[in-house]
């Protein structure tokens, strides 16, 4: 698979989650880090408002030390 189609599909998927959400983008960051994303990846390559995940980066930070 190429990264371009791979990328579409996480797309889809990222998107579906907020929807599932209620467009609570909080809400969908909460889970996709449980699923494994990051806050900088959801940041950086799927658009979510940093100002939104601000309390969630140092809670992602402190999970990498472990």
């Amino acid at each position: 698979m190429e990264f371009k189609r791979a990328m579409e599909l996480l797309n889809e998927i990222v998107n579906t989650k907020v929807e599932e959400a209620g467009l609570d983008a909080r809400e969908a960051a909460e889970e996709l880090l449980g699923m494994g994303f990051t806050v900088e990846e959801l940041i950086q390559d799927f658009d979510f408002d940093a100002e939104d995940l601000e309390d969630l980066t140092s809670a992602d930070d402190d999970d990498e030390d472990d």
